[in-house]
């Protein structure tokens, strides 16, 4: 019995007795930080142009949940991307080994979501679930691609609140060919760079933990090594990459070329919608509203699919596809027309840019352009709703690829600036001796802000109130009747009208109320207080809000004081309020105008303490006298 006994125990010391050395952590080197990571290695390897092997392997400590559900346990495969080898090992915080997972522990499922219908990318998941913070986690990784042409980045710092003692990236060079480099911010994080005949590695160490800061673009300002070649495979197509002209060319042969032809009975619908009278712009618009009826958007994520547009046919079939497949197919129709127009690449959702001095395949989206004198007419053919050429806030103020028979080129998209951006505002409110307040509003919003107000027209009556109250949620018990809305497409312009009632809207006492002048649009959102600012912030789109309300008081109120005019201005904006009394009424008048750009970080208090004195003045109150 001893003898079977003094085996499992051995046994047992030789499976779980397998530690790691963890360095002691310092207070500062916890501060702010939901994980440190230890030590993070990883290798990238270009075999040839069209096959790159990539190995990562990291030691973190998690420090708490928020840090671990900030962690990505998963990797991407499909047939052109394959994982050779993936272990995550579990210790305690001293470094004891508790648990360890292998590739065939990991779970496996489609990358199939509610908007994918095709997808052959599959991923490989850990289900784990931590029983004790802190602890350390291993994770190991091999992967081999045959798709070299996209853009390889090293970001040192993978997550914001967590520390990295040492970050190290080793590109084994290949004497047939270059790997071109981009580097960012290095010297700022002391980032060291060591090159040799063999290899070039770059090396971070003692990085403390970042927070998070509002308006930041941390893709701009944290250090960076992108990686790209002259030459390079995607699903098997070899690429061009030593200029975007000829990037551009390939792809479109590729790509786009023999994919253009709609078929008769295509046609012969659109000649019942097209006038022989019509004009070049009549028939874009015409064309564009055929794409709004008659197709939905769904997404492909088919190898080759994931960058190549689904076949015109199939989308005449199905009456769906994603954003690749309803932009050639709206480029299609326009070319049966004799219209020419320009599949195009861009970011879509925050405003990211293309980087132009990379030339790689970039962007998560496509739209269409179409030429029109000297600029382009720009077109979202993925919603069903968007007025003709509005791109809003997902697509405009940015530059894109325009993928041309000839080449490419790199063009901004439809701008919309400050001035254009309104909201205005206008009202007439009656004050009961309740504390009730009655009236109607008018409210014209135009541009980036028409995005945040076309949708009411297509909700039910249920959902518009229920908008209402949520935006207007100082008004206690807030009732919305006679609600009208109009849409003036034309313009990217919409109206609302409606009549609200809301109750206790002032403090009252025996003789006196306090009411506040801003009735309806009351600016809120005070920036947060950084005690060291790292980072420049941006405001992505300017705009103006201008309101004005007349406020009808009882016969038996009498004012005896009225705030003084307030008139703010700094690089960020401008900002007026002011308020008369006549004929027993207040008239309030309010201008907010909020500049885009990019800020320094030594600006950021005093654009702080602009919004607060806004939010301030937007909830002043006036002491009323009572008969």
């Amino acid at each position: 019995m001893r003898i079977v006994f003094l085996i499992v125990f051995l046994g047992i010391n030789i499976a779980f007795g397998q530690n790691i050395k963890i360095p002691e952590i310092t207070p500062e080197q916890k501060e702010n930080a939901n994980t440190v990571k230890i030590s993070d290695f990883q290798t990238i390897e270009y075999k040839s142009y069209n096959r790159v092997n990539s190995s990562s392997k990291y030691v973190v400590l998690v420090l708490n949940e928020i840090g671990f559900n900030n962690l990505d346990l998963s990797e991407n495969y499909n047939k052109s991307n394959r994982i050779k080898k993936l272990n995550v090992t579990i210790y305690n915080a001293s470094g004891g080994k508790m648990k360890q997972f292998f590739k065939d522990d990991f779970k496996d499922r489609s990358l199939l979501d509610d908007s994918t219908i095709f997808s052959d990318s599959r991923l490989l998941y850990l289900d784990y679930t931590p029983i004790i913070y802190p602890f350390v986690l291993e994770y190991e990784c091999e992967t081999e691609s045959v798709n070299t042409a996209f853009l390889k980045a090293w970001l040192p710092i993978a997550n914001l609140n967590e520390t990295v003692l040492n970050a190290t990236l080793e590109i084994i060079k290949n004497p047939e060919f270059e790997v071109n480099l981009k580097l960012q911010k290095l010297e700022e994080f002391n980032v060291e760079k060591l090159d040799s005949a063999k290899k070039t590695i770059f090396s971070a160490k003692n990085i403390m933990a970042i927070k998070p800061e509002v308006n930041s673009d941390y893709y701009k300002e944290l250090p960076m090594v992108k990686m790209y070649l002259n030459k390079a495979s995607l699903e098997g197509y070899e690429l061009n990459m030593s200029s975007w002209s000829e990037f551009g060319k390939m792809y479109y042969d590729y790509f786009i070329k023999e994919n253009s032809t709609i078929s008769e009975k295509t046609k012969l619908k659109l000649d019942n919608i097209i006038s022989v009278n019509d004009s070049k712009l009549d028939k874009i618009k015409k064309i564009y509203k055929y794409v709004q009826d008659n197709t939905r958007y769904v997404s492909i994520q088919v190898g080759v699919g994931g960058w190549k547009p689904m076949d015109v046919s199939d989308v005449e079939k199905y009456g769906y596809g994603d954003c690749k497949a309803l932009s050639n197919f709206t480029r299609s129709l326009l070319k049966a027309y004799d219209i020419e127009s320009y599949y195009t690449v861009l970011y879509g959702g925050d405003k990211r840019k293309l980087d132009e001095e990379i030339v790689s395949m970039q962007g998560n989206h496509a739209i269409l352009s179409v030429p029109n004198d000297d600029d382009y007419i720009f077109l979202e053919c993925t919603s069903q709703t968007n007025p003709f050429s509005y791109l809003s806030d997902f697509t405009s103020n940015r530059n894109a690829l325009i993928i041309k028979p000839i080449g490419s080129e790199i063009v901004k998209t439809s701008e919309y600036k400050t001035e254009k951006n309104t909201q205005e505002t206008k009202s007439k409110v009656l004050i009961l001796e309740d504390g009730t307040i009655s009236g109607n509003a008018e409210i014209i919003s135009k541009n980036i802000q028409y995005k945040n107000v076309s949708h009411l027209e297509n909700e039910n009556s249920k959902d518009q109130i229920e908008y209402y109250k949520d935006h207007f949620g100082h008004l206690n018990n807030l009732q919305v009747s006679n609600l009208k809305f109009k849409n003036n497409e034309e313009e990217f312009s919409f109206s609302e009208a409606f009549s609200f009632k809301a109750e206790n809207y002032f403090e009252k006492s025996l003789n006196t109320i306090i009411l506040p002048l801003n009735v309806l649009n009351r600016y809120s959102r005070i920036p947060l207080k950084y005690r060291n600012k790292k980072f420049s912030f941006e405001i992505e789109y300017g705009f103006i809000d201008a309101d004005e309300i007349e406020i009808a008081l009882p016969e038996n109120y009498s004012i005896t004081q009225l705030p003084e005019k307030l008139n703010l201005k700094e690089k960020f904006g401008e900002y007026n309020a002011s308020v008369i009394f006549e004929n027993n009424k207040l008239i309030y008048k309010r201008k907010l105008t909020i500049f885009d750009g990019v800020y320094a970080k030594e600006d950021y208090e005093t654009y702080r303490k602009f919004i607060e004195q806004i939010s301030k003045s937007d909830n002043i109150k006036i002491i009323i006298d009572t008969k």
